[in-house]
């Protein structure tokens, strides 16, 4: 029988990652790679990120027993369509993207019924900019799983495993208020980073930063103005797509920094330094991991599955399927 089978679409940073880690953890998987950019394709290969590359998306797809969509959010509605069609019913598709209530309703129009998709969206970044693929990059990490209200609980089972196998911890959240605490976890500090670079950039010049400014920016700035992602076509796509939390995230920002001007302008100081001390105590408990006591209750017939043999499963699923065709027959 052949090999288990993961195809990631998408070999970038997280992609890649993702291939990284499973064939660390499980030799024994063939992994497969598509990616859209020829370069991103073959460096993955020679990362050792996947042992095959796979240049022709439905190909890519239909042979997988796992199809990981590790693409920039609105990428996920075009391998739905495209390749859709040539799913099978004992597979099983996730996706790693930003926004999950507009990847759900694409999935439920434009995947077959038969194909059992679970929504996923790894809370990772890359720790500096530039920085390669890491087998170790879900170590601890939270990975919001989303399945529909119809997906099978044996497809539910098989992706907690696949996130548990590579480090990370399943936390399941309903895909809308998933949106709405993203907007402000991830996509507002990139709203905020892109208005910063403006600040200091020559107007309709990104390449000239004012050089008065320039003298002045060390790490500070840099923090404050970087990016969980090198790919702008994510920011793009998650800001377009989750607009209407993003837009209320920034409404909450614009009334938090009109209070601190009005206390900075009043000569506040004593309110100022409490304000600053409260933020240092905040920053220390947001630079911590997340570690929920209930964390293990959430969904006790998932999770008690989660340390399942992942190859077993796979084999599971074929050796099933196979009785029901023998039956059919």
């Amino acid at each position: 029988m052949a090999r288990p089978r993961v195809t990631i679409i998408g070999t970038g940073f997280v992609g890649a990652s993702i291939g990284l880690a499973l064939r660390a953890a499980r030799p024994e998987l063939e992994v497969v790679g598509h990616d859209s950019s020829s370069d991103a394709g073959k460096q993955a290969l020679k990362s050792g990120a996947v042992e095959k590359s796979e240049w022709n998306l439905i190909s890519a797809c239909e042979s997988a027993d796992v199809l990981i969509i590790a693409t920039p959010a609105a990428a996920v509605k075009e391998v739905f369509t495209v390749a859709g069609p040539y799913l099978q019913k004992a597979q099983v598709v996730t996706d790693t993207s930003g926004a999950k209530a507009q990847v759900m309703a694409w999935a439920k129009e434009l995947l077959p019924p038969h194909v059992p998709f679970v929504g996923g969206d790894p809370i990772v970044g890359p720790a500096a900019a530039g920085a390669a693929p890491d087998a170790s990059l879900f170590k601890g990490a939270t990975w919001c799983l989303t399945p529909g209200a119809n997906t099978p609980d044996e497809a539910v089972r098989l992706v907690v495993g696949l996130v548990e196998l590579i480090g990370a911890t399943a936390y399941f959240a309903d895909p809308h208020e998933h949106d709405g605490f993203a907007g402000a976890a991830d996509q507002l500090p990139a709203v905020v980073a892109m208005a910063l670079l403006r600040m200091v950039a020559e107007k309709g010049a990104p390449l000239k930063v004012k050089a008065d400014m320039h003298r002045m920016i060390g790490s500070t700035f840099r923090r404050a103005a970087s990016f969980s992602s090198a790919d702008a076509r994510t920011y793009r796509d998650l800001l377009l797509i989750n607009k209407e939390s993003i837009s209320r995230w920034i409404g909450v920002l614009q009334d938090q920094l009109g209070e601190l001007d009005e206390l900075i302008q009043a000569g506040d100081a004593k309110t100022i330094e409490d304000l600053v001390g409260d933020a240092y105590v905040t920053r220390s408990v947001v630079s911590r991991p997340y570690v929920d006591a209930d964390q293990a209750s959430q969904s006790d017939a998932v999770r008690q599955s989660g340390s399942f043999s992942f190859q077993e499963m796979f084999l599971g699923r074929r050796l099933n399927d196979k009785t029901k065709q023998a039956g059919k027959k």
